[in-house]
């Protein structure tokens, strides 16, 4: 699949055809290139008679998503104070993260044209499939069921990097005319719309049958049918609905969050990593990991140092079981390009230790600490404990802690950030975290050049492009 760049407007990308596949599991192909539709640039007719085509047009939607979590988690990672990414070469992975937070050549708003890329990719291929009379009811039930969900794990991340109370801060619709662009709306609104979109995708899983028409990866092993993948869809729903309950909604939401993840998949018992994953290789024309640590003098992605000095210690004085999985000492320190930009780290990482390594999208133990999340704000202080001390034990290998530990509730806060910090350190949740519950201050500062970003701003190119077609960009749009 052609890699658009995001340095590109959204306003142009949504007028581009639907991608074809990537080198990616499951993607079928044709030896015959004198008859093989060009899947570059389909047309409503060809596609709709081509019985390969949804597997390309499904398998691009899935490499378009794969290919932006790498990308995701490290630069969230970055604002998380979690990681830096010195690369050598390009001072603006430290600057624009940790300083400017400038839209310029997309450092700190990068990812935006992507997902609105994708979710054209999404529109597209449930515009083919509906005209499409290759397949039954209950296929495409699946097919919609497997793009209503797809749709709103992109607007999920755009959501979750934007957020901003009371102002228009994205647009969630994608139109068929690529220049009727959907206004932007606010946090609430959005949110409703992710929420609705996840509530089709559960009901037309429900009606679609034992197997998708197509293939997934290697990342969704375990969830591949219409079945299982609902599971994946009640557990993405459960993480929407904890976003909602911390910021705002309350007790309501955080309810709708136990529901979803009582039909999701997640077992106190289970294995921790069982769960969706994106899924990378050093396959010709396929994705690597660019988020591993693996870089040479090009890319040096270490940890923030403050990661050696709070880890958490056993009942034996060693350290929890997480630190010596995910961390490990340079022989030397490393810093940035350039002075007074970087701080020096003697701390890297093993989580993504090759260019293959797999990244979560989300894991049983991601669901785990989301349920002790929902429970204790719905009153199940008990619950709440008895979740957080699972991952306390199993993953971590530390004492349990009692209630008078989570006594209140900036007490449980507190402890809730520290397991979902280093059980999820990486996955794209801590800046997240620590904003939605107003902690956002307790995030390291290292140089009077620094500050915390609040969210990622709007594409400076966006803006442009609505007001050259006429229409009122946001307030959140940079001016210019």
């Amino acid at each position: 699949m052609t890699t658009p760049s995001y340095k590109t407007s959204a306003a142009r990308r949504l007028a581009a055809a639907l991608l074809g596949a990537a080198t990616l599991a499951g993607a079928a192909c044709s030896n015959d290139r004198f008859t093989e539709p060009n899947r570059n640039q389909p047309s409503l007719t060809g596609a709709q008679n081509d019985p390969n085509f949804v597997q390309f047009a499904a398998s691009g939607v899935l490499a378009a998503n794969r290919n932006q979590l790498d990308d995701y988690v490290r630069d969230v990672g970055v604002f998380g104070r979690e990681i830096f990414n010195y690369t050598q070469t390009e001072g603006r992975n430290t600057s624009g993260f940790l300083a400017t937070f400038s839209d310029n050549a997309g450092f700190g708003a990068g990812l935006w044209g992507l997902r609105y890329n994708n979710l054209r990719n999404i529109f597209n291929l449930n515009q083919f499939v509906e005209a499409s009379t290759l397949f039954g009811e209950t296929q495409k039930s699946a097919i919609r069921g497997f793009s209503a969900t797809m749709e709103a794990l992109e607007l999920h991340y755009v959501i979750a990097t934007r957020d901003t109370v009371g102002v228009p801060v994205m647009p969630v619709e994608i139109r068929a005319d690529p220049l009727d662009l959907a206004p932007f709306v606010a946090r609430d609104s959005a949110f409703n719309y992710i929420v609705a979109r996840l509530e089709a995708g559960n009901q037309a899983l429900g009606q679609g049958g034992a197997a998708f028409p197509f293939a997934l990866t290697g990342g969704f092993a375990g969830f591949n049918t219409p079945t299982t993948f609902r599971q994946f869809n009640r557990a993405i729903t459960a993480r929407v609905q904890a976003y909602r309950g911390s910021t705002g909604c309350g007790a309501p939401c955080y309810q709708l969050t136990l529901t979803a993840l009582g039909q999701s998949f997640i077992d106190a018992a289970g294995a921790l990593d069982r769960g969706v994953y994106a899924v990378y290789s050093t396959a010709a024309n396929d994705a690597t990991n660019a988020a591993n640590s693996f870089g040479g003098a090009a890319r040096v992605i270490v940890s923030h140092p403050s990661a050696g000095n709070e880890f958490l210690r056993k009942p034996d004085g060693t350290p929890d079981n997480r630190y010596a999985a995910k961390f490990v000492a340079l022989t030397t320190p490393v810093n940035a390009p350039g002075s007074g930009i970087g701080i020096p780290t003697q701390l890297g990482l093993r989580i993504y230790p090759t260019q293959d390594a797999r990244v979560p999208v989300i894991k049983n133990e991601e669901l785990i600490l989301l349920r002790a999340e929902a429970r204790y704000f719905t009153g199940d202080v008990a619950g709440a404990l008895e979740d957080i001390n699972t991952i306390r034990t199993r993953s971590g290998g530390l004492a349990a802690i009692t209630a008078a530990d989570i006594a209140t509730s900036n007490q449980f806060v507190t402890e809730l950030l520290t397991q979902r910090r280093w059980s999820l350190y990486l996955e794209g949740h801590r800046w997240i975290d620590h904003r939605r519950f107003g902690r956002l201050n307790q995030l390291p500062v290292d140089l009077p050049s620094h500050r915390v970003a609040y969210r990622q701003v709007i594409p400076q190119q966006e803006c442009l492009s609505r007001r050259q077609l006429g229409l009122e960009a946001p307030p959140t749009c940079p001016q210019g």
